[in-house]
């Protein structure tokens, strides 16, 4: 079992953070539960060790709240460092929830507007060695007002990496 970092890491961790428990078949062909509590070191070590502890039969998973729709707001950049340096910006601003539970928090209390609001999500798309988009993104429960809705995965939509693109 890899892991690996996506769009509200910065805020949530990593996969391993959402993980209750798992089933894993030893080489031996043992089936075997690890938890935080239960056989510990096995499962700290799973998730980085690409199936070389043994083979994932299932994971408990804390489910997280959601809502049907995310606002994205856009940001171009034309050039490496401004793309970098507005990333770690708006990722770093998810550390102090990440620091006290993640997505078990209300990221709307105590997230303030004034430049140091936190987003649930963070994603970036390079198309070139200067050009590129930052993408931040929040639940919503409707659509927008002063946006649309991209509806991705309809035949006749463009890939989104090419709707983001149209944003430089």
């Amino acid at each position: 079992a890899g892991t690996g970092i996506e769009s509200s890491s910065h805020h949530s961790g990593l996969f391993q953070e959402f993980c209750m428990e798992l089933e894993v078949v030893l080489a031996s062909g043992q089936v075997v539960t690890c938890s935080r509590t239960e056989r510990e070191e096995l499962f700290e070590a799973f998730f980085w060790s690409y199936g070389t502890l043994g083979m994932l039969m299932s994971a408990k998973l804390r489910i997280i709240p959601s809502a049907p729709y995310i606002r994205l707001s856009y940001y171009s950049f034309d050039s490496e460092q401004s793309f970098v340096d507005f990333w770690r910006a708006e990722s770093q601003k998810g550390l102090k929830f990440a620091e006290v539970g993640g997505d078990d928090v209300d990221l709307d209390q105590d997230n303030d507007t004034n430049g140091g609001h936190c987003s649930r999500f963070v994603e970036g798309l390079i198309f070139s060695k200067d050009r590129g988009v930052v993408m931040l993104g929040d639940f919503a429960h409707g659509v927008g007002k002063d946006g649309y809705l991209y509806e991705h995965g309809k035949w006749h939509k463009p890939y989104f990496y090419k709707h983001a693109e149209e944003v430089l």
